[in-house]
């Protein structure tokens, strides 16, 4: 038994309503409805995004506070893996969020190009940094 017409109109109008200003708005006027969760993938994606350049940064604090070092092959094992798992996180949230082939394609590029630019730069720190600390003084 379906409901009347009135009653039918009432449970429609009461989905579409205006919170704020408490106004019926039609379907084309409410786009905030998939704004949270383009902004949680969007968040996932920024943390894992920056996570090597976190793990770099919290090792020159550890060494700052002449905290004991953890052994090296632990350091070493997750300066490498750390990129790759975030390259991978990154890659499946982009994969996840948008909707045309073309737009994943494009920014799954942007995230390993930027991502190889992040590492990159990670690597010449390291680098200089130990090329500085073995180098002869002067």
């Amino acid at each position: 038994m379906t409901p009347p017409l009135a009653q039918r109109r009432r449970r429609v109008d009461a989905r579409h309503i205006d919170t704020r200003h408490f106004v019926p708005q039609s379907d084309c006027v409410n786009t905030s409805q998939g704004t949270g969760k383009r902004l949680s993938a969007l968040l996932v994606w920024f943390c894992a995004f920056v996570s090597p350049t976190a793990y770099f940064v919290l090792l020159i604090f550890a060494d700052k506070l002449h905290a004991p070092a953890p052994p090296a092959v632990l350091v070493v094992s997750l300066f490498f893996l750390i990129p790759v798992i975030a390259l991978l996180v990154c890659g499946r949230v982009v994969w996840l969020s948008t909707t045309t082939r073309a737009r994943r394609i494009v920014w799954l590029l942007f995230t390993i190009v930027t991502m190889l630019l992040q590492c990159g730069v990670l690597l010449v720190i390291v680098i200089v940094a130990i090329t500085a600390a073995i180098s002869y003084a002067q």
